[in-house]
């Protein structure tokens, strides 16, 4: 496996690629890297192509300096990873090389500021789209991946395509479902920094939460858990608040919960479709 560290060389390398003509998968990530992630690489291998993963942790989707510090880095671990399961190069950019000099005046689709994560962390979404933006123009992927547990940022993942991408046609955005531990907990780094009783505990409250939405959310906070929101949203309607032109008529009358919960101070989000 290949390891790049600069924009510049990346961009020099997936240049060459195309013009052997060889597609390219990429397989975003921030690293301490679990069995979601390992389920993107799997889906890429459904496309022959080039795969290439990225790892940044990126401080401009953070809303505070503390979360940004605590978030769990495996690096060492994480390149084990990747090279066990056959990714052909890791891109892995320095803060400097990868953050744009002067960012762009970004304005959102109303959603992405005003629902769900968009409400209680101002600027996330912006700071996502300046980096996936310059992943995206720095490779010329053709196929990126993404989980539906992180379903609003997938939203966003969708209008950069839409906006600046689709009329080319040259990159799909493969959205993959969420994966799950044996007790029904949605995987994620933040999960490392919880203690057994801890996970034992949010799987029981959102195992709750599945079966009986309406009298929950005043009645699961404790000193230890807390719901920062519930939501149950038509798709539809949250995709058009979102920006995103031309609704499939699929989303039509489905709906999804979407939470948000604190364990302490480690925040989750899930979300699950419902009938």
């Amino acid at each position: 496996m290949e390891i790049i560290t600069s924009k510049k060389e990346i961009a020099h390398y997936t240049k060459f690629l195309k013009s052997s003509n060889k597609k390219i998968s990429l397989i975003p990530t921030m690293g301490n890297l679990h069995d979601g992630h390992l389920s993107l690489i799997k889906s890429s291998e459904g496309y022959e192509s080039i795969k290439i993963a990225s790892l940044f942790v990126n401080p401009l989707q953070f809303n505070s300096k503390e979360d940004f510090k605590n978030y769990p880095s495996t690096i060492d671990n994480d390149i084990k990873i990747l090279q066990k399961n056959h990714i052909d190069c890791l891109f892995m950019p320095d803060k400097n090389d990868i953050l744009p000099k002067d960012f762009e005046n970004i304005k959102l689709p109303w959603g992405f500021n005003n629902l769900l994560c968009g409400k209680y962390r101002p600027g996330h979404f912006e700071g996502v789209y300046i980096i996936v933006k310059q992943l995206i123009d720095a490779i010329n992927p053709d196929y990126m991946f993404f989980g539906e547990k992180d379903y609003q940022q997938l939203l966003l993942i969708k209008y950069i395509h839409q906006e600046f991408y689709k009329k080319t046609n040259k990159l799909l955005i493969v959205s993959c479902p969420t994966i799950r531990d044996d007790n029904g907990l949605a995987l994620s780094s933040r999960n490392n920094l919880l203690n057994d009783k801890q996970k034992a505990l949010v799987s029981k409250k959102i195992l709750d939460i599945r079966e009986n939405l309406i009298d929950l959310k005043t009645s699961l906070n404790t000193d230890d858990f807390s719901i920062e929101y519930i939501e149950e949203l038509n798709l539809s309607n949250l995709h058009s608040q979102h920006g995103l032109l031309g609704i499939e008529k699929k989303l039509n009358n489905k709906k999804r919960i979407f939470l948000a919960i604190y364990v302490g101070k480690v925040r989750l989000i899930d979300n699950f479709e419902i009938q």
